[in-house]
């Protein structure tokens, strides 16, 4: 595993295998928001300082429960804290795929490159107009439309009722990332999540078990726990679990996953303070990293 404090570079190839992913996805973006469900309430729009206009869906679950303690929070609650993202028009449509089975597909991220990366290649396609933009979306309400497709009110050529269906794109710069730091993951998940037995944060006073979006936010973290700690092995096992599945995990049996928590990670955190900030909202932390 390398130590989190060498930064290993992206080969060519694998940047030419990225590019040609996202070009062929973004390619079925581009077909058709016709349909689309939109999001146009309670959004708030920004620009990131690379240029990326951001949208925010607000998030009014998250603030309802702060006045709860941390291990009291229904999952829900607490992926209300983390965010997403999509790509939409000005109007908070989603750009979705059209299905070789029939229907429509969106997708969400996990990963804000990821994201960006997709819009770059809308962008390049014609007819868009420079309208697709981010919205950034509680994770919790992402998890809900993944869960339940909605129907279109058409029909297909066999007379089926056509729906319109979520999933979360697979993480690319996320599994690149873990590829880098050499973290095994036998199973290939799709959308990695990543644990550390034994390593623990205080979030309002109570020991959470944090779950992390970037493997390199982990390493840090268990790192700089080592240090006041001999006890610590010197390099953490660390787990890697396929989001869709590890929620609905949880979701199935909430009582044995009260102490864990989901670290969102920090370009993430960083996208919404963009948008919040640039409308006078102070961003209320989304996670206490490094709080031991």
């Amino acid at each position: 595993m390398a130590a989190p404090d060498q930064q290993p570079q992206h080969t060519p190839q694998r940047r030419l295998r990225l590019k040609k992913r996202l070009a062929q996805v973004a390619a079925g973006f581009a077909v058709a928001t016709a349909g689309a469900p939109a999001l146009s309430q309670g959004i708030r729009s920004g620009h990131s300082t690379s240029g990326q206009v951001l949208s925010e869906v607000l998030m009014p679950s998250a603030e309802a429960s702060v006045f709860k303690k941390f291990n009291q929070r229904t999952l829900k609650e607490k992926l209300a804290n983390v965010p997403a993202f999509a790509i939409v028009n000005r109007g908070g449509n989603f750009y979705l795929n059209i299905k070789e089975t029939g229907g429509q597909q969106g997708m969400f991220f996990t990963s804000f490159e990821d994201a960006n990366d997709m819009l770059f290649e809308m962008l390049q396609s014609p007819g868009l107009n420079g309208d697709a933009r981010i919205l950034i979306i509680p994770l919790d309400k992402a998890f809900d439309m993944i869960k339940h497709p909605r129907a279109t009110g058409m029909v297909n050529d066999m007379g089926q009722p056509e729906t319109i269906e979520f999933r979360f794109h697979e993480a690319v710069h996320p599994r690149e990332k873990m590829e880098l730091y050499r973290v095994q993951d036998k199973q290939g998940a799709a959308v990695p999540v990543f644990y550390a037995g034994g390593l623990t944060i205080v979030k309002e006073g109570v020991k959470v078990k944090p779950v992390f979006f970037d493997v390199k936010e982990l390493l840090d973290a268990w790192f700089k726990a080592a240090k006041t700690d001999p006890n610590m092995p010197r390099v953490p096992d660390i787990q890697v679990y396929n989001l869709p599945e590890l929620l609905l995990l949880m979701e199935s049996d909430p009582t044995k996953h009260t102490d864990f928590g989901f670290v969102p990670a920090g370009s993430s955190v960083e996208a919404i303070k963009e948008v919040r900030g640039q409308h006078g909202t102070r961003a209320r932390p989304m996670y206490r990293l490094f709080s031991y």
